[in-house]
């Protein structure tokens, strides 16, 4: 699995594990989900058909993908 796999699965077991002891209606709704993604690559070989991270484009179906987003600096 990898380690982007890995961290989106303990935000996602965080997000949603709810104690035992805990009722319904004690746990408030999760409004909006981010997943924000930093890759050293560039967009088509992160995002393109020939992706190892098939599940990027998966989840950018799902959500928006907003293209025009670039790193400044280190």
């Amino acid at each position: 699995m990898s380690r982007f796999a890995r961290a989106l699965a303990a935000i996602l077991f965080a997000l949603f594990a709810v104690p035992a002891s805990a009722s319904a209606q004690a746990v408030p709704k999760v409004g909006h989900v981010f997943i924000i993604v930093l890759e050293n690559e560039g967009y088509a070989d992160t995002f393109g058909p020939k992706s190892p991270a098939a599940f990027l484009n998966a989840l950018a179906k799902l959500g928006a993908l907003l293209e025009n987003y670039y790193g400044i600096g280190h």
